[in-house]
């Protein structure tokens, strides 16, 4: 390999490892602002005339199934306020 073809691989080589260094720093950036970053995009939504809502995490996904089942079997309430003096006294044992 001509010491050329080397330093074209080597810039190369460079710019995919910044690219994946910049990918992993927007991913970090976003995870530890995620609050911030979701109001910027949906700002930046609206400018162009649509509308975005962040997917809800989990806990909000669980807590809309279990409104769901509550208000489909109400008798699940005391079921489920049962288990939760359970857990909240295996926890202090």
């Amino acid at each position: 390999m001509s010491e050329a073809q080397a330093e074209k691989k080597a810039e190369a080589d460079r710019k995919t490892k910044l690219r994946a260094a910049y990918t992993a720093a927007t991913g970090r950036l976003r995870v530890e602002h995620q609050n911030e970053f979701n109001m910027f995009y949906a700002d930046e939504a609206k400018k162009r005339g649509v509308d975005w809502k962040p997917k809800p995490t989990s806990q909000e996904k669980a807590e809309q199934e279990i409104a769901t089942l509550l208000r489909l079997n109400p008798g699940l309430a005391d079921y489920i306020e049962a288990e939760i003096a359970r857990v909240k006294r295996s926890i202090t044992e």
